[in-house]
């Protein structure tokens, strides 16, 4: 890549526009950027880094800041840059994001950032910065980072990576070749490492309190094992095979346990048979005496009831004669409710024929009413006919003012908008004539102190001659009679101040003079719209008669509009009652025909009605002549006296038959009880009830020894189960936890360095060391020239401890004498010169770690003027040779030896007044 043309507009300290033809320069060669501290010199760098990358060489300059302070307002900051790459020409231009003083009016406005790229085929990308930028990185094969690195060589930079540490090398050297991801692959076996080692911690502990809880018989052989391994005595698989082996034992006694607690309830079986057998006997004993008593009462008992049942046989026949009376009474009952029903219908149907004779005398005089009404509201609409015609015509007349008065009202709102504008431009006038005044008395007090500073040099100079020294006039050493400096002059400090704030009130002035003339130019423009506005209204020929033109028409206009809306509201009344009328004019004749229709079946309705009632009276009276009761409840009372009667007599024959029923049961029952009872005694043997009872007792008191021990036992294989089966599940989880912490932690301290006994490198350090002893190959190639082959760099193969990180020291080979030393022993012009060839060395690395990529053009800034004669010279030797082939080498410096070294020259000069400008020198 090698740039032919660099424009800067407003760029830095560059406030107009300079254009730098860099293809003037040559291909090949050293050109020298020459000028004063701050002038810009690195700024033609930073403009070239930004055109390619939308940023600055150095950290600290934002795109922000690239606006120029000494720019005006209507001068755009902005770069473009003409590249020559692969034999193909580019332009690249770019404008940061900036606020600059508004055109008109006072404020400021925010310029936007753009990026354009013209290829060479005509092609133009202008649609997003980023796609620029890509397409720039596509081109190049280079990101902004690595084209500083190699194409600009910061020897402040280098003279540190010289005499840094290894820790600080290591963190420049992270950011040169990105070698974070060895730091993290560390920073990761590290921390798997860490993790190994407490989870192996973790399983040990685990395993210490499993231990803790092996149970064991008192009277067990293996008490005293198990104690041990309670203890963490016992060796781990000795432990398991003592939970094995008691596993085992607690297992032979469980089975004898069970077998022994099996016979022992077979035995209580059969004592409990004979217990229930001797409980049983002792029951049939009681229950036979019971039932043989039982039995005797019974008897004695069912002979009385045989008695008093015969006696009560004489009242059926009059339940009989009470059953048919009250069936007969039953049997009319229906015919009360008929008779009732005909008598409460002919009650309602004379209710009825009243209310319906008076409904049909309100339904007539209703019908009268309605066809008055329907009348009246005939003539009435007859007379609205044509409201809605009126109020269409009103509603356009009304819209056609309203416009009007819109129209008006736009016109004062811009009167008053120009008067608002008049007075600003008062205002600005006002605002130009102070601000000339005090420009005009700035300038008159800077000439006057200018010239008594002209006036009082020779006291000045006096002011600052020194016995001995020599002076700058004269030559002289002595000085007998100085000249004396007045007290009124004033000093360069003082002047200086005074000129800039003169060159303050001048830039004011102006921006105030823009301001007004801007103010005046708008005014004159709107002043004119107005009237153009205001011709199809009033006929004003300017802004003063329109002014006192439009209120009158205004007020005019307002009138008509007045009178317009109360003639449409009595319109809009009218219309409104006409459609009122017409509603209720239809309800009205519909509700006159349901009145016709209602009439009608009111009197069909009643003529039914009268029918009705002839047929119930003649019903009512037949069924009084079959009925002998005056009411249905006289009658229904007589029944419940005749069932009252009936139903006591019936019962109490029922009762006596149910008693003595119950009494033949009952000695059928007793006699059938006797007889079993009987049978079973005669088969039952005789049992000794005390000697099963005891027998029972004792065989109980073991059976719950048995179940104890059983629980005891079922714990403990419980308990000593889980323990055996957790055991061996952690030891296989410790066996490979174990495993895999040997081969990580082996690989965690040869990448972290700690290693005992090797030299403490970190893998990222190792892979920093490779890229370094590349570097030192390159850079050892221009220090040898530099030196005239008496220095030589070489990375110290030492640490200077055992216990801290090593592997990026540097030391320096004196082949003078043979000597190897720190470089930190170099003088000043040596360090120069070692760091100027690290830095270069540097740069061919990144270039060809970048994918062969080549720049054609490269940057030295400073560092030269620390240099000797003969330094300097082979300095400039081995600078040349970067220049070899098709690359030109720039060199940033204000070393006045230099200029007469180097003929080709860009020559920046700093101007307090309009910014810096560049000379281009052949």
């Amino acid at each position: 890549m090698r740039p032919i043309r660099l424009k800067m507009s407003a760029f830095g300290p560059y406030a107009g526009t300079t254009v730098l033809e860099l293809d003037k320069l040559g291909e090949r060669g050293l050109y020298l950027i020459t000028g004063d501290t701050g002038a810009g010199k690195t700024t033609i760098f930073d403009a070239i880094t930004y055109a390619l990358f939308g940023e600055a060489s150095g950290s600290s300059r934002e795109p922000g800041m690239f606006r120029s302070l000494y720019a005006s307002p209507a001068t755009p900051t902005e770069v473009e840059l003409e590249f020559l790459y692969g034999g193909q020409k580019y332009t690249v231009r770019r404008s940061p994001e900036y606020e600059r003083p508004k055109r008109r009016g006072s404020g400021m406005t925010k310029e936007t950032a753009k990026a354009a790229l013209y290829y060479p085929d005509g092609r133009v990308l202008d649609s997003r910065i980023s796609e620029v930028n890509q397409a720039i990185i596509g081109i190049l094969g280079i990101n902004r980072d690595q084209f500083t690195r190699i194409a600009m060589i910061a020897q402040g930079d280098f003279q540190k990576l010289l005499t840094a540490s290894t820790e600080e090398r290591k963190a420049i050297f992270q950011k040169l070749f990105r070698t974070d991801c060895y730091a993290r692959l560390q920073q990761a076996l590290g921390a798997e490492q860490r993790e190994l080692k407490s989870a192996c911690a973790f399983a040990r502990s685990s395993i210490g309190q499993f231990t803790a809880e092996i149970l064991t018989e008192e009277s067990s052989p293996l008490c005293l094992q198990a104690e041990k391994a309670r203890r963490g005595q016992l060796p781990f698989e000795e432990t398991l095979e003592l939970l094995r082996q008691l596993q085992e034992l607690d297992k032979d006694a469980e089975r004898r346990c069970r077998s022994e607690l099996d016979s022992v309830e077979k035995q209580l079986d059969t004592v409990k048979a004979a217990l229930q057998q001797a409980e049983g006997r002792r029951r049939d004993e009681a229950l036979l005496t019971a039932k043989r008593e039982q039995l005797s009462r019974e008897q004695q008992q069912k002979a009385q009831l045989e008695q008093e049942y015969a006696a009560a046989g004489e009242n059926r026949s009059e339940i009989e004669r009470l059953a048919q009376a009250a069936a007969q009474l039953r049997a009319v009952l229906p015919l009360y409710k008929e008779r009732d029903s005909h008598a409460a219908r002919l009650t309602a149907l004379k209710k009825k024929a009243l209310r319906d004779a008076a409904e049909e005398q309100e339904k007539l005089r209703a019908a009268e009413q309605l066809e008055l009404s329907r009348a009246q509201m005939q003539g009435e609409l007859k007379a609205l006919s044509k409201a809605g015609e009126e109020l269409l015509r009103l509603s356009t007349e009304q819209e056609k003012l309203l416009e009007q008065k819109k129209k008006l009202r736009t016109l004062q709102d811009a009167l008053s908008g120009l008067r608002q504008l008049e007075r600003e431009y008062a205002e600005a006038q006002h605002s130009y004539l102070k601000k000339s005044a005090d420009t005009e008395r700035k300038r008159t007090e800077y000439a006057a102190r200018s010239r008594s500073y002209l006036d009082e040099q020779a006291g000045i100079l006096a002011g600052e001659l020194e016995e001995g020294r020599p002076c700058p006039v004269c030559g002289s050493v002595h000085h007998p009679a100085p000249a004396v400096k007045s007290e009124a002059a004033p000093s360069r400090e003082e002047l200086e101040k005074l000129r800039k704030a003169l060159e303050k009130a001048e830039a004011e002035e102006r921006r105030a003079s823009s301001a007004a003339g801007e103010l005046r130019a708008q005014l004159e423009e709107r002043s004119a719209a107005v009237l153009d506005a205001a011709r199809e209204l009033l006929p004003a020929e300017s802004i003063q008669a329109l002014a006192a033109a439009l209120p009158e028409a205004a007020e005019r206009c307002s009138e008509a509009l007045a009178q317009k809306n109360a003639e449409q509201s009595a319109a809009r009344r009218r219309s409104e009652r006409a459609r009122t009328l017409e509603s209720e004019l239809s309800g009205a004749e519909a509700e006159l025909e349901q009145l016709k229709e209602a009439l009608s079946t009111l009197r069909q309705t009643m003529s039914s009605d009268k029918t009705e009632a002839e047929l119930h009276t003649q019903e009512a009276e037949r069924l009084k002549q079959q009925l002998l009761f005056a009411s249905k409840q006289e009658a229904e009372k007589e029944i419940r006296s005749m069932d009252s009667r009936r139903t006591a007599l019936q019962k109490e024959l029922e009762t006596m038959a149910e008693k003595l029923q119950s009494s033949a049961e009952c000695i059928a029952s007793a006699e059938a009880v006797i007889r079993e009872t009987e049978k079973r005694l005669t088969a039952a043997p005789a049992v000794d009830e005390a000697a099963e009872k005891q027998r029972a007792e004792l065989l109980g008191e073991r059976k719950a020894q048995l179940n104890d021990r059983s629980r005891k036992l079922a714990t403990r294989l419980s308990v000593n189960g889980r323990l055996l089966d957790n055991l061996q599940t952690q030891s296989g989880a410790l066996a490979d936890l174990e495993k895999k912490l040997s081969w990580v932690g082996v690989l965690a301290d040869t990448a972290s360095g700690s290693l005992s006994g090797k030299t403490k490198v970190m893998l990222e350090t190792y892979v920093q060391m490779r890229y370094l002893d590349r570097i030192l190959e390159r850079a050892n190639v221009r220090l040898m020239v530099m030196s005239s082959g008496q220095y030589e760099l070489r990375r110290s193969r030492e640490a200077a401890n055992r216990q801290s990180q090593s592997g990026l020291e540097l030391n320096v080979v004196d082949h003078s004498n043979g000597s190897e030393r720190s470089v930190k022993s170099l003088s000043g012009g040596e360090s120069f010169l070692a760091s100027l060839a690290l830095a270069l060395g540097l740069s061919d690395e990144i270039q060809a770690s970048s994918g062969g990529i080549r720049l054609d053009t490269m940057f030295v800034d400073e560092g030269f003027g620390s240099l000797d004669e003969d330094t300097l010279a082979q300095a400039m030797k081995a600078l040349s040779s970067l220049s070899e082939g098709n690359r030109l080498v720039g060199i940033i410096s204000h070393v006045k030896e230099l200029q007469s070294r180097i003929d080709r020259q860009l020559a920046v000069r700093k101007d307090r007044e309009q910014g810096s400008r560049v000379e281009l020198i052949i």
